[in-house]
């Protein structure tokens, strides 16, 4: 519910389901759970929205076996702590065109270390030579996912099991998972509050 131009991050998200025709949106909830509740009840009044209810929190994976749909084609999840400038139909398509059995949003982020690095001869710990704030290029998971619906059954139940946990099970058995990638600026994470502030600046310029 923190505010990010004017209304809550789960507005962005929810708005940007509607836009797509979804008519269908669960929403695991935990943490102050009533509050909202209350505040989705009362801003989106005519969208059937299904709530999961953990009693303790079992993670960003678990709860997705908990949803009773009969034979759904594909979920779409995302992080509640994410506003993309996404395409979700061009997102989806790739997925479905890719052939994936899961696919995930990643985004380019340049990581720059403040510092000079030391970099060493083998073990022997004589200094080869120092890099100076070195700048590295990463592919970051953004917490937007498209999976095939029969995979949830892999999700365990009443356990703690994280997306990264259910990837590495759905690679294990040697399903498909592709990576949609999308730029840095495309994406807006506000779980930590110097991101949050960087996403808050970035609306106001």
């Amino acid at each position: 519910l923190i505010p990010v131009n004017g209304k809550p991050v789960i507005d962005h998200i929810i708005e940007k389901f509607l836009n797509l025709g979804i008519k269908k949106i669960y929403i695991t909830v935990n943490y102050k759970k009533n509050i909202i509740k209350s505040y989705l009840k009362d801003q989106f009044k005519n969208t059937k929205i299904i709530y999961i209810d953990e009693k303790k929190p079992l993670g960003t994976a678990a709860s997705l076996n908990k949803i009773k749909i009969k034979k759904p084609k594909n979920f779409l999840v995302i992080n509640c702590d994410t506003i993309l400038n996404l395409n979700f139909d061009k997102f989806f398509d790739y997925h479905l065109e890719e052939k994936n059995d899961f696919t995930l949003v990643a985004a380019f982020k340049k990581i720059v270390i403040p510092y000079g690095v030391c970099e060493i001869k083998d073990k022997s710990r004589k200094l080869k030579k120092i890099n100076e704030k070195p700048t590295f290029n990463n592919l970051v998971n953004v917490g937007a996912y498209c999976f095939k619906g029969h995979l949830s059954s892999l999700i365990p139940r009443n356990k703690i099991f994280n997306m990264n946990d259910f990837i590495k099970k759905l690679i294990k058995k040697k399903y498909k998972v592709g990576i949609y990638p999308i730029s840095e600026i495309d994406w807006q994470d506000v779980g930590e509050w110097p991101e949050y502030f960087k996403t808050i600046s970035n609306y106001q310029k």
